[in-house]
């Protein structure tokens, strides 16, 4: 198969659909915390309900990546919708079909 080169915003947006209000919300939550690093696996689930600030929706599918101290690479690839930390930078392909 031949790869083709191309710039990140040619595949994927940024999602910026924030909740603020949630007491009614009943979503997964993601934190840092939950992300380990270097695996692209979660080491657990938070509870929405125990965080007071904003929030990020993601779908399965969406690259979650943790933008605070990139260093860790902290990666998760969503397997579910939720909502994550403002930490997180949500990344969704432009094109599903390819996804």
């Amino acid at each position: 198969m031949d790869w083709k080169e191309i710039n990140l915003s040619d595949a994927l947006v940024e999602v910026r659909d924030r909740a603020k209000e949630f007491s009614e919300i009943v979503l997964p939550y993601i934190g840092l915390e939950h992300i380990e690093k270097d695996s692209l696996k979660l080491s657990e689930v938070g509870d929405i309900q125990d965080v007071i600030s904003d929030k990020t929706f993601f779908k399965s599918n969406d690259i979650l990546f943790g933008t605070l101290r990139p260093y860790f690479r902290k990666v998760y690839f969503a397997k579910f919708e939720g909502v994550c930390s403002t930490d997180i930078t949500v990344l969704r392909s432009k094109n599903p079909q390819k996804a």
